[in-house]
């Protein structure tokens, strides 16, 4: 199964998508608060050839690229098309979060989906629309890979013990955490895992 459902109650504005700096996450003491990480995701898997559709109630989301080119150099701008709507320019790129890994943007769209109360798994079918919640899909073999292999980047288990702030789960460790999700990879395994 290379397509991973996330549905989250209530349904996502559009122009949260399209516009940098909106975030009304509902939960109290919310992961996510820039509203950028979403806009990532999203050219960063646009980028990998993958096919990332969002469902905000009854209406079907959908995004693809549009080449242009700008003093000669050729960009794939990121295109939304919201129902029979015709595709509109979303303004950026799939240079945004170059840097970024497919992993990544698994780690941002759970993470709202945390966030928001949702959940997640892996489905062979594609949903219908469905009054009331976002249903974000995405189909692609390494997003699937990263869905796999969650543990490594959001923790799934209890510490062992804590000291001070930070939470030591038994066992070695390459990446740090912050409030259970990934944030940082050391050069080295520890001794312990971090959060």
């Amino acid at each position: 199964m290379n397509t991973i459902l996330f549905t989250n109650p209530g349904e996502i504005d559009p122009r949260s998508i399209s516009s940098f700096g909106v975030s009304v996450k509902e939960s109290e003491n919310p992961i996510g608060f820039f509203g950028t990480g979403l806009k990532y995701a999203i050219a960063v898997l646009l980028r990998t050839g993958h096919r990332v559709t969002i469902m905000s109630g009854l209406s079907v989301i959908r995004f693809d690229l549009d080449t242009q080119t700008i003093r000669g150099k050729e960009f794939q701008f990121i295109t939304m098309a919201v129902d029979d709507s015709a595709p509109v320019s979303m303004g950026y790129t799939t240079e945004l979060g170059k840097k970024w890994e497919v992993w990544m943007a698994y780690r941002e769209i759970s993470c709202n989906g945390k966030d928001e109360g949702g959940t997640e798994e892996a489905v062979d079918y594609c949903p219908d629309p469905e009054a009331g919640v976002s249903k974000f899909i995405v189909s692609g073999a390494e997003f699937a890979k990263a869905y796999g292999d969650r543990h490594l980047y959001i923790l799934q288990d209890k510490a062992a013990f804590t000291v001070e702030n930070t939470e030591v789960r038994r066992r070695p460790g390459m990446q740090f955490y912050y409030r259970g999700v990934r944030v940082h990879g050391h050069g080295r395994p520890g001794v312990f895992t971090y959060n």
